[in-house]
């Protein structure tokens, strides 16, 4: 009996065991990694008779090859051969990513049955609507950064029209003017403020860019030159946690982080109450100023952090102002 030892295969003629070794498709080394050639010395086999191993395109897309004296990588083409631990070399085409499913990975011998698989995989919803999440979170990016561009486009817009605007209230009101220099300025409490100088015009420009207009009020109101009774707040030290506000005929110390949520309430009530003018604007400012509303009141935090932070700057920047 005749036995191949690296396969296993076995036949009573020696003659079948000749043409097993002729094979195209060397056998796979079941039983042993011993080459074909020492195989072929040990049945006294002519080694001419046995065409040379080919490099077919293909074997279940993996080709074994027993010679150690090989690169550990060699790339021919779309093929690499790579090293195993055994000593034996594997060689992976590009079919296998023809044969695996796209959803779910499971992989076929034939791009058909692959084909045919996909139709029905259970993982074809699941990536579907892991694509559409994807797509949806990368559509709320870009809408919160063109939410950041308009804030600025709004705070560059809303600087021009209100110095503008500022300088023509204030030549409107030059007879209800006080001059500090040769006048006492008796300063309303914090919180008590005086708003009968802001008129419909003011927030009628004021409404164009809601999203900006809580802090450029505010400084309007506290830090307006030809009103000085309003100048009761000021942070004297941009470091400490504290700020200075009138109360009592005197400077009190209080905690900055309140004194800036109050005003920016108190500002937002202001703006928010102005019914009338809020009723007249265009359809696309009031939506504008509904989104703006809507947020405020939903304590967003995005907008909260963005109207703080303003504020503070205001009171950092017009410090010297005050008394």
């Amino acid at each position: 009996m005749y036995k191949c030892k690296r396969c296993g295969y076995s036949s009573a003629i020696k003659g079948n065991l000749k043409n097993h070794f002729k094979r195209k498709r060397v056998c796979k080394p079941v039983l042993s990694e011993i080459s074909l050639s020492i195989l072929i010395e040990e049945f006294d086999i002519n080694p001419e008779l046995i065409a040379d191993d080919p490099l077919p395109n293909t074997f279940d897309n993996t080709l074994i090859i027993t010679n150690g004296t090989t690169q550990n990588l060699i790339e021919l083409g779309n093929i690499e051969l790579v090293k195993e631990d055994c000593g034996t070399y594997a060689v992976e085409d590009e079919l296998n990513k023809l044969s695996r499913c796209d959803y779910c990975g499971k992989e076929f011998k034939h791009r058909q049955s692959k084909f045919t698989h996909q139709k029905k995989c259970d993982g074809k919803d699941k990536n579907t609507m892991f694509m559409y999440l994807k797509e949806q979170l990368e559509e709320s990016k870009v809408r919160e950064n063109l939410l950041k561009e308009e804030w600025k486009l709004e705070k560059n817009q809303m600087k021009l029209e209100m110095e503008t605007l500022l300088e023509k209230v204030g030549n409107n009101i030059t007879n209800n003017t006080i001059n500090i220099k040769e006048q006492n300025i008796i300063l309303n409490n914090f919180g008590n403020e005086n708003i009968d100088y802001f008129h419909h015009k003011y927030f009628n420009y004021l409404l164009k860019t809601p999203f900006s207009s809580v802090p450029k009020f505010l400084k309007d109101l506290h830090f307006n030159p030809n009103h000085p009774e309003n100048h009761n707040v000021k942070i004297t030290n941009k470091k400490l946690p504290y700020a200075s506000v009138w109360e009592g005929n005197k400077w009190n110390i209080r905690d900055k982080k309140q004194v800036i949520e109050n005003m920016v309430v108190k500002g937002f009530s202001i703006i928010d109450g102005q019914h009338e003018i809020i009723s007249n604007l265009d359809p696309e400012k009031q939506k504008r100023y509904g989104d703006f509303h809507d947020k405020f009141e939903s304590d967003d935090k995005e907008l909260y952090k963005n109207l703080t932070k303003e504020t503070e700057m205001v009171l950092i920047n017009n410090k010297d102002i005050t008394t």
